[in-house]
């Protein structure tokens, strides 16, 4: 089975995102929704976007689901260890 002309996301491993200053910006490229995982830190605020303009706050968070080309914006006051970023369906 494939999904947008991909393998199966169950297929896919997890993959480990180093977070970047606050506040800090991540784009789902893959042809597959995610989730994301945010471990430790103390974070302000988590958001998402559909064009990387108009952010949709969700408070604060650990994890969130992110079809392909949205964006994910964490800010934090103590820098989160990783950004873990898990395929779905």
């Amino acid at each position: 089975m494939s999904y947008n002309g991909a393998p199966n996301p169950l297929n896919q491993p997890a993959t480990t995102v180093s977070i970047g200053a606050s506040p800090f910006t991540w784009q789902n490229t893959n042809p597959y929704k995610v989730r994301v995982m945010i471990n430790g830190g103390i974070l302000s605020s988590v958001g998402f976007s559909r064009d990387n303009v108009t952010y949709y706050f969700i408070g604060t968070g650990t994890y969130m689901e992110l079809n392909p080309d949205e964006y994910v914006r964490v800010a934090y006051t103590l820098i989160p260890g990783a950004m873990v970023v898990v395929p779905t369906c």
